[in-house]
């Protein structure tokens, strides 16, 4: 079994359109807390081959931050233990918005793919994934 500890902290990149083009990293989460690699959502938890996870960021989480409307062009997470080095294979990140404030038991559909990659290394510290095509935020529907 692979296990891998991960504070579930979270960096977005935004790249704003208003006037001029700049980049903000905001970070959401005080990895204060860890969780198992068998523990459930975890970024890159792989007890199960081809294991999936809904996450909910709430807009009003995001704005507190710091995050206004514009191209998220990249997510990150930080990784606070890792006991058996992996890599992932065919690793995605899906994005939407949506007004729901929870999630269900049941994976979502609509999803965007923005990020794709045929193998991800997984290390400790921050692990960052570009995206492949950036995705727009309305500044206040949730993600």
């Amino acid at each position: 079994m692979k296990k891998i500890l991960s504070s579930f902290l979270l960096v977005l990149c935004l790249l704003s359109h208003e006037n001029t083009i700049a980049q903000t990293l905001v970070t959401l989460g005080t990895a204060s807390t860890s969780n198992l690699g068998n523990t459930y959502p975890c970024p890159y938890g792989n007890q199960f081959w081809g294991a999936k996870h809904d996450v909910l960021y709430l807009a009003s989480e995001l704005n507190a931050v710091g995050m206004s409307k514009g191209d998220i062009s990249s997510m990150g997470f930080n990784v606070s233990v890792l006991n058996i080095p992996t890599t992932l294979q065919n690793f995605s990140i899906k994005i939407k918005t949506t007004s729901a404030t929870n999630v269900t038991t049941t994976f979502g559909t609509g999803f965007t793919q923005v990020y794709s990659a045929a193998s991800v290394p997984v290390s400790l510290g921050w692990n960052t994934h570009t995206f492949n095509t950036p995705f727009y935020w309305d500044g206040v529907s949730n993600l």
